[in-house]
């Protein structure tokens, strides 16, 4: 096939015949303007960088309610967006030499990219994050979440839209010559000079984006003034209005917290001081070691929801009146979390550190990726039950390669790891994607049987996993929702269901044990992509960011009452408080956080009234003390010095 490089820019001698028969290359009459072909190459890559910039806005916009063709054509940070993404295809140009197989090869990148983000967004309500990259390493996992012939389209149509671009090029070169061959012979070693001259100087400009965050980094100072402002209190948002381009560049790595004011060794041995005070007095009537000998099970249910609480679906019968009826008589109520269809690994963070997400920088989008793997070990409730005489398992009923729970959960603390492959049983129910939830309390319960010390197990469950079709003979019937968006929330009612008896049995199978056992069990996040996108304005952006939890003991102890919206960070001190175990200065923390401020993510501050704001100063003073307090100790343990952790987690009874 005939190519084409970069062109050359200079003229033909005076009198030169035209190169090639009647002048390939050669506009009519013969003459062969190379300096007018470069700007017209120019214009056109240039056009076709704004055309790949739109495809990529575009897919933010897509599943989302008042999406039109033209969504995102106007982006605040379209023109410098545009300048990054021609410099990409220029760098393509200059190393291949081909201008359509670069035209090619950039459409089909784009497309790509496009359709991941776009399913993402339509699953999750999320865009994509350069972090996401780490998925390549599961392709089996991505592969499960797009149906069979999405992807059989998806790869028909960039072959036909690879050779259809190919074939215009081949015809192209016909009509008007090869600009590379149409140059002088004196002239073609500048032009194979320009090349990896042009792409080093791409290279260079594209490697200084990596730094967007930092200060004073040419790409950012390209872009401030083009965006109105960044919205840092949602990712969805900040992509929708700035652009695809400017919402990646905007998660490229930062520092996980700002250093907050009057951050200094000083300061946290003052904060630690206050907290082992207020632990003292909270603990004059707790009795020390009253969990030493008790097993402690964390059930992370994977997208368990109570969609009876949403406005608009109907269902033909309850999914969760076993559940519904354990909430009644156990220390239950909601969780404020993080995301909307998805941020499993995040919940379970908040869980086992009692660090919040809302405090994070938002280019955080998981901590354990971006700060855990790197770290030796991390403090947690984990090393806290290994102190008290626990030996600690995690399991998870699917691959080691998620969320790097491979290389996260040692750092934690955990010392064993039960996973897909060496868990005791594989159940699957009928068609179901992943190992069943019956399965996976069976290996808890087979782990507590074979475990002569008492046992922190935390589980992450897999059966309630999208995508939902397909997977039950009898689903729940649905009422008011479009005949064609009943399918998947009857799915995903049924493995509701599922759970419910599932879980059921377990806390029988518990009771009947003479060994003392503590259960809390949490949704993580409402499921994804089951519900249309009005499902969250009918209901409000609150309430499909709450998930049900339940804190159980097969032991008398009394039901506590705690706020009606309460923060993940929060599980382990309603246990803590329930069966009167005395706190570390860290717990004490929590739980004076909690009688002030309930729950709180980015962007929300949930008061005791169960109201909520959107910033601290819609606070009382106590509580903004308190949230300072906490903001330094977060930043303390993550990013600081971790001055404070050797007070903050020792027993003070």
């Amino acid at each position: 096939m005939a190519t084409t490089g970069l062109p050359d820019t200079g003229s033909a001698p005076t009198g030169a015949a035209p190169t090639g028969a009647a002048g390939a290359g050669a506009f009519p009459g013969g003459r062969t303007p190379r300096r007018g072909r470069l700007v017209l190459l120019v214009a056109a890559t240039l056009i076709w960088a704004a055309g790949l910039n739109f495809l990529l806005d575009h897919s933010t916009w897509h599943g989302l309610p008042h999406r039109v063709w033209y969504s995102g054509l106007i982006s605040d940070g379209d023109p410098a967006g545009i300048l990054l993404v021609w410099l990409v295809l220029v760098l393509v140009l200059a190393v291949t030499g081909r201008l359509w197989f670069t035209l090619a090869l950039t459409l089909d990148l784009t497309l790509i990219v496009a359709a991941a983000n776009a399913t993402k967004v339509r699953m999750r309500t999320e865009p994509l994050y350069p972090d996401d990259l780490t998925f390549l390493t599961s392709p089996g996992f991505l592969v499960r979440m797009v149906p069979p012939a999405q992807l059989v389209v998806g790869i028909a149509a960039l072959v036909v839209t690879t050779a259809g671009l190919l074939l215009m090029g081949r015809l192209a070169t016909r009509c008007f010559g090869d600009l590379h061959r149409a140059a002088p012979p004196a002239r073609r070693p500048w032009l194979r000079l320009a090349r990896p001259v042009a792409a080093l100087t791409c290279l260079g400009l594209l490697a200084t984006a990596h730094g967007f965050n930092h200060p004073g980094n040419p790409w950012r100072a390209l872009f401030d003034p083009t965006v109105v402002r960044w919205r840092t209190w949602s990712q969805i948002q900040n992509f929708k209005a700035n652009g695809f381009v400017a919402g990646t560049l905007f998660n490229m790595p930062v520092a996980a917290m700002p250093e907050p004011p009057g951050y200094s060794k000083e300061r946290m041995r003052q904060v630690v001081a206050r907290y082992a005070g207020r632990a003292r007095a909270l603990d004059a009537h707790r009795t020390p070691g009253t969990l030493d000998d008790v097993n402690v099970v964390l059930i992370l249910s994977e997208s368990f929801s109570d969609p009876t609480r949403l406005h608009g679906p109907t269902f033909a019968t309850d999914p969760i009146p076993r559940t519904r009826a354990l909430m009644r008589r156990t220390t239950s109520g909601h969780l404020l979390v993080p995301q909307y269809g998805g941020g499993t690994a995040n919940v379970e963070f908040e869980v086992l550190t009692g660090l919040s997400m809302g405090l994070f920088a938002p280019q955080v989008t998981s901590p354990y990726m971006q700060i855990l793997a790197d770290s030796n070990d991390f403090p947690s409730a984990v090393s806290w039950f290994a102190a008290h005489g626990h030996d600690t398992v995690a399991v998870h009923p699917f691959n080691t390669e998620m969320y790097k729970r491979k290389e996260v959960y040692p750092r934690l603390g955990f010392q064993r790891f039960v996973h897909d492959r060496t868990m005791q049983e594989h159940r699957h129910v009928q068609r179901g994607r992943y190992i069943d939830d019956a399965s996976a309390f069976d290996e808890v319960v087979h782990q507590l049987h074979t475990h002569d010390r008492p046992l922190l197990v935390n589980l992450v469950t897999m059966q309630n996993h999208m995508p939902y079709p397909g997977q039950y003979d009898n689903p729940i019937g649905v009422r008011g929702l479009p005949r064609d968006k009943r399918a998947a929330p009857g799915q995903y009612a049924r493995g509701l269901a599922l759970t419910d008896g599932s879980l059921t049995r377990f806390l029988a199978r518990l009771r009947a044990s003479t060994e003392r056992t503590a259960v809390v069990f949490y949704g993580d996040h409402l499921p994804p992509g089951v519900y249309p996108p009005s499902i969250e304005q009918v209901n409000g952006n609150r309430r499909v960011h709450e998930t049900p939890y339940l804190i159980w003991t097969s032991f008398g102890t009394r039901r506590q009452a705690p706020p009606p919206t309460t923060s993940p960070t929060q599980l382990l001190p309603l246990l803590f408080d329930q069966v009167g175990e005395p706190l570390t200065p860290f717990y004490a923390l929590l739980r004076d956080l909690r009688t002030r401020l309930p729950a709180l993510e980015a962007g929300r501050y949930v008061r005791p009234d169960d109201t909520d704001t959107t910033t601290p100063r819609g606070l009382g003073p106590a509580a903004r003390r308190v949230l300072a307090d906490y903001r330094l100790v977060q930043y303390d343990l993550t990013v600081g010095h971790r001055w404070s952790e050797p007070g903050l987690f020792r027993d003070l009874s």
